[in-house]
C-alpha cells in the first residue's frame, strides 16, 4: 500500500509506511543484501495496517489525550497519572514516536512527551489497495 493524501498525491514525508507483511519481508531481505530500500520522501518506519490499528487501543488513545490536555512534565509523571508501569508507557511512547505522532522533549533531566500530530485520519481505499493518511494540516485544508 502507498501513503497518499486525499488528492491522490504521494505524501512527501510520511512518518509511517503501511505495508503487507510480505512487502515488509521483501524490504528486510533487500536491506540485508545491501540494497537501498528507502527512497527520497519514504517513511523510515514501516508496519502493517493491523499493527497500526493495534497501536490505537482505547488505553493508548486515553494516554494521548492526557499528554495533550494535561501536559505531564515527564514520562514518569505520565505513568503515575494514568496508573500504568513506566516501562509500559516508555514502550508505548517509543511506538508513537516512531510513527511521528509524538516526541520526547528534553526538559532538564526529564523528558516530556509532546504531541506532534493531534488529528490523524486513516482511510482505506479497498478497491485500490492503498492506505490514505490525512494529518492535521491536510484536515484543516479540507
Amino acid at each position: 500500500m502507498s501513503l497518499r493524501d486525499r488528492n491522490d498525491r504521494q505524501l512527501e514525508h510520511p512518518a509511517i509506511g503501511i505495508a503487507s507483511p510480505e512487502a515488509m519481508r521483501q524490504r528486510l531481505f533487500a536491506a540485508a543484501h545491501g540494497e537501498s530500500v528507502s527512497g527520497a520522501g519514504e517513511p523510515k518506519h514501516w508496519m502493517s495496517a493491523d499493527t497500526l490499528m493495534r497501536l490505537f487501543t482505547q488505553d493508548n488513545l486515553d494516554l494521548l489525550s492526557v499528554i495533550e490536555h494535561e501536559k505531564p512534565r515527564s514520562v514518569s509523571a505520565l505513568a503515575e497519572r494514568v496508573g500504568r508501569e513506566q516501562g509500559n508507557i516508555s514502550r508505548t511512547i517509543a511506538k508513537f514516536e516512531r510513527a511521528g505522532i509524538l516526541r520526547l522533549v528534553a526538559d532538564g533531566r526529564e523528558k516530556r512527551p509532546e504531541m506532534v500530530i493531534r488529528n490523524l485520519r486513516i482511510e482505506l481505499d479497498l478497491a485500490n489497495s492503498r492506505c490514505i493518511v490525512v494529518t492535521d494540516g491536510q484536515i484543516a485544508a479540507e
